[in-house]
């Protein structure tokens, strides 16, 4: 087992990535919950997630080169928790199996 430390680079490299990761993330739940698709407000939103309302629209509109990853996440968060609840239900397996038996 090796107990190097791992280059710097390398540890900026998957932060960076981890961050475009829930950036694109957050884009998706965005355009999925965000009205016209959706229901709602970007102004829902900031709220919602404790961000800026400015900040949101910018960021909504791909005009923050870097924006901070606590507001990213905490919009993320609230749109994946709204997500969460609005998901259709499923059954679990056994009684959709035995559904599938009985019909």
């Amino acid at each position: 087992m090796d107990n190097e430390p791992r280059p710097l680079t390398e540890l900026v490299e998957e932060l960076n990535s981890r961050r475009k990761e829930l950036e694109e993330a957050t884009h998706k739940l965005i355009a999925k919950l965000a009205r016209p698709a959706g229901s709602l407000t970007s102004r829902e939103i900031a709220t919602g997630a404790d961000v800026g309302f400015d900040w949101f629209l910018k960021f909504k509109q791909g005009r923050i080169d870097s924006p901070a990853v606590e507001r990213v996440q905490a919009v993320h968060d609230f749109l994946a928790a709204i997500d969460a609840d609005h998901a259709p239900s499923v059954p679990p397996k056994s009684e959709a199996a035995e559904f599938a038996r009985s019909g």
